[in-house]
């Protein structure tokens, strides 16, 4: 089987077998205090396993197999541990030196590892030979424990007379396997043993492209992110930072040869989206397993994306779903990105949205919605599909970002200068807020967070969690080196309406929350400061019954080609002009049954138009009612009632 190397198989299996290995060639030299040694500073008590030298032996040439120019101080770090300080509280510390350097001389005595001027040792060409050959056997043992497994488990599938029999059988021949592994052991025997290495337990999340619109948004959102961790189009890796390895497993798997794969699932009605993409630049890094697609499109209805050509599909969607999320250690949510002016967009991803709130009710739902505007329409029944898709986001998500083309052109037309911009270009900042975003998950910083603080922080009432997005520095492609920003003019461009990416000026509202991200190496007393004097200076934008309602996270890692950058993110009730537009749109149609056959014919009634088009209303009400909210009110109205309440307790004199 060639291309096996170390990276291919798991970590522990590789050191058990190259330990052993070890040991019976008899080559090593095993110093004479290897039964006496505190092996580390957390161990109270000589070694309990004889062989623990050759199983340090095989950890170190792994190690230094993947990480390459490692020295004994690296090797301190890593076999560590904490020190036993009585009742003083423990702390990290640093392994003893002189092991590691036994260690690291008796593997170089025997070829397999080598002095580099760099500094540090590293595998020779020979310990790598003999590290992948040792590789190479772990998966072909496997191959033939799975020929005996299958052997064995087939006429259990059909009698069910034999089965104690065979079941010990089976643990006698394969004592490594279990009778009935669950699906974590088998997802997690899976995982490469490199993406050990990393943080396995930073929260991951899933990525759900629907639609041509959702689909090319979120083809520029990875190649995008590959950038910036150093990945190439065919997801390997060329960069030159720890740091862009360091928390990569929160959007990417880690396949064999060290290749990156998205974790993505791409879905379209039509297969003509996915051909484009996988003709791309970028289409060799995703999983050719996870695009999912029909053939005959929704035809711009949601009716036939949520209960007829949708619904014939997402089961298949579903399923790749499910095999992502056991494929992660700790699922933090899922990332959705869709137009609610189509038919797949609206119809099946409300479908989908649906289908993993049921399935997955703990985990955070967020969506990039690309919503309808006036001015960059594709079809004419837009209304009805954006109605329809608002009546389940706002039962079925925690967040929404919200993005229209309006806005979209209206930036790459004032503030970019671009005289025909096309959809790359809407792409592309699109791409740069969720780069933005997700940045706090993806590199580490000082005022770090994660989206189910943003969403806690976020959404002051469960159903007003639409949100107007932003990203600074926009400035003309020909001027950006003529400009050196700083953190004051960063602020005042993320709060500039003109850099909103959705047609409702946040003039015309007030904000509830407020969640900002810098990134670049930034001072966090500056970013702190700069916070504190927009809500002063801008104070009555913001409610004053929220205290301290703006956020802000700081990372460290700058985007590919700027020194600083900043994402806005703001849940403002202006956004209720957004929805005004589009139901507005809707009723001028309902009211006289336009085009409603079309969605009638395939099962739908116009009850649920009606209860669509009153949830929207609802929701507009509910914006206008806390915009209007000032705290004297809400203080008076209480100071009322417990006057009320005082009067009811009070003896009735006058009677007696």
């Amino acid at each position: 089987m060639p291309g096996i190397t170390v990276k291919d198989v798991n970590a522990h299996q590789f050191i058990k077998a190259y330990s052993a290995y070890l040991k019976r060639t008899g080559k090593l030299e095993i110093p004479k205090w290897v039964d006496i040694v505190k092996t580390g500073t957390h161990k109270e008590l000589a070694p309990y396993d004889p062989d623990w030298f050759f199983v340090r032996a095989a950890s170190v040439a792994r190690h230094i197999y993947i990480r390459k120019n490692v020295g004994v101080g690296a090797l301190k770090k890593v076999h560590g541990g904490r020190i036993n300080r009585g009742s003083r509280p423990s702390h990290h510390v640093d392994a003893s030196g002189a092991i590691n350097r036994r260690v690291l001389q008796a593997l170089e005595k025997i070829g397999v590892l080598e002095q580099d001027k760099k500094g540090g040792r590293r595998i020779t060409q020979d310990g790598q030979r003999d590290l992948d050959r040792i590789a190479m056997t772990l998966v072909d043992e496997e191959d033939d424990d799975t020929s005996i497994i299958d052997t064995l488990l087939f006429p259990l599938s059909t009698s069910s007379s034999h089965q104690p029999l065979l079941l010990t059988l089976l643990l006698k021949v394969v004592p490594s396997v279990t009778p009935f592994p669950s699906s974590a052991s088998t997802s997690n025997k899976s995982i490469p043993s490199f993406q050990h290495e990393r943080n396995h337990s930073r929260s991951s999340w899933l990525v759900l492209l629907l639609c041509q619109c959702g689909n090319q948004i979120g083809q520029k959102f990875w190649e995008t992110i590959s950038a910036e961790h150093g990945l190439d189009g065919n997801g390997n890796y060329v960069g030159d930072s720890d740091l862009q390895l360091e928390r990569i497993n929160v959007f990417y798997n880690e396949g064999y040869q060290g290749k990156y794969v998205p974790r993505a699932v791409l879905v379209d009605l039509e297969p003509a989206t996915m051909d484009a993409i996988r003709s791309s630049s970028y289409g060799k890094i995703f999983r050719p397993d996870n695009f999912v697609h029909a053939q005959s499109g929704a035809g711009n209805s949601w009716a036939k994306g949520y209960y007829t050509e949708g619904a014939e599909l997402v089961e298949s969607i579903m399923d790749v779903v499910r095999k992502e999320a056991e494929s992660t250690d700790c699922l933090q949510g899922f990332q959705l990105a869709h137009s609610i002016g189509g038919g797949t967009g609206s119809g099946l991803g409300s479908l989908l949205l649906s289908k993993i709130r049921e399935e997955y009710p703990d985990r955070i739902l967020s969506t990039y919605s690309v919503v309808p505007s006036p001015k960059v329409s594709d079809t004419v029944v837009e209304p009805y599909n954006a109605v329809l898709s608002v009546h389940q986001l706002v039962e079925n998500c925690d967040a929404t970002f919200c993005i229209d083309n309006e806005a979209l052109y209206d930036i790459c037309f004032r503030t970019l200068k671009l005289a025909n911009p096309n959809y790359a270009d809407l792409n592309q900042l699109v791409s740069a807020v969720m780069s933005g975003v997700s940045t706090s998950l993806r590199f580490p910083g000082q005022l770090n967070s994660d989206l189910r603080k943003l969403c806690v922080n976020m959404v002051p009432f469960p159903r007003l969690h639409f949100f107007m997005v932003g990203v600074a520095p926009l400035t003309a492609f020909n001027s950006q080196q003529y400009r050196n920003l700083s953190v004051t003019e960063l602020t005042s461009q993320m709060f500039d309406a003109r850099n909103m990416m959705a047609a409702s000026d946040p003039r015309h509202g007030r904000y509830l929350t407020v969640a900002t991200i810098f990134r670049g190496r930034l001072s966090t007393k500056e970013v702190e400061n700069q916070m504190l004097a927009v809500q002063q200076k801008n104070s009555s934008y913001f409610v004053e019954w929220i205290p301290n309602s703006v956020k802000s996270s700081l990372c460290d890692i700058p985007p590919v080609g700027l020194k600083m950058s900043g994402t806005f993110i703001g849940n403002s009730t202006a956004i209720q002009d957004l929805f005004k537009r589009i139901n507005d749109q809707f009723t001028a149609m309902f009211r006289r049954k336009a085009f409603l056959h079309w969605y009638t014919s395939e099962g739908m009634d116009e009850m649920e138009f009606t209860e669509a088009e009153s949830n929207m209303n609802d929701l507009v009400s509910e914006y206008q009612q806390y915009q209007e909210a000032t705290a004297d009110e809400e203080y008076e109205e209480e100071e009322y009632m417990d006057e009320e309440m005082m009067e009811e307790e009070l003896p009735m004199e006058d009677e007696e």
